[in-house]
């Protein structure tokens, strides 16, 4: 079983993943594109970069304004992508080993989505859509520290937008005014009802996904 966690930065996913570690009954290892990040060289990343730095092949934070305030857009270059289909690839792999995963995502990129929809063909997705004000997640980050301010409300309306729009998740959480133990809590009794996840099969069969 994966359960997939999609949702905004700072909107509280890594943390009701632990929640979950502890209240699942079996094993299920964590994995975060934050850690897939730390694996990149420091120089791939940077604002506003010059076509001849290695930002603008990594990751790169571009400014701009939302309703009037600064904010930034996290966009992949090639070598940010390749890391991206590798992170794929390595989430199928120790799924497809007999592992149970809690994956601890967000959804902005182009081609994104498509792509897990191919690797993960085969497999239980549980598409758990986590959600929280743009107002209280700005909060967050500026509490937190080791988030730009700006890059959550650089990518807030894209985080939820191409699965809204196409059948939703199979479940929701709303972090807004909810602890991440009530939240976890929520996810564990809706999964020892057993459920048929369908948001993954059904986001196939209506996108097209990159073979």
């Amino acid at each position: 079983m994966i359960v997939f966690l999609n949702g905004p930065s700072s909107v509280g996913k890594t943390t009701i993943a632990k929640e979950l570690q502890r209240l699942l009954r079996e094993p299920f290892l964590c994995v975060g594109v934050d850690q897939f990040y730390m694996m990149m060289p420091e120089r791939y990343f940077g604002v506003d970069p010059r076509e001849e730095d290695p930002a603008s092949q990594g990751f790169r934070w571009r400014t701009m304004t939302s309703q009037g305030v600064k904010c930034f857009a996290l966009t992949p270059g090639p070598v940010g992508y390749s890391m991206l289909t590798g992170m794929h690839r390595a989430v199928a792999a120790i799924a497809s080993a007999g592992n149970n995963l809690i994956v601890d995502e967000n959804l902005i990129y182009k081609g994104q989505l498509d792509d897990y929809l191919h690797v993960l063909t085969g497999l239980a997705v549980l598409l758990v859509g986590v959600r929280c004000s743009l107002e209280e997640v700005e909060k967050r980050e500026a509490i937190r520290g080791d988030r730009r301010r700006g890059h959550a409300r650089g990518h807030y309306h894209l985080s939820h937008a191409i699965i809204d729009n196409n059948g939703g998740y199979d479940f929701d959480i709303d972090t807004s005014n909810a602890t991440a133990a009530e939240c976890a809590k929520r996810i564990n009794e809706w999964l020892l009802g057993v459920p048929v996840p369908m948001a993954f099969n059904r986001l196939r069969d209506r996108l097209v996904y990159m073979v």
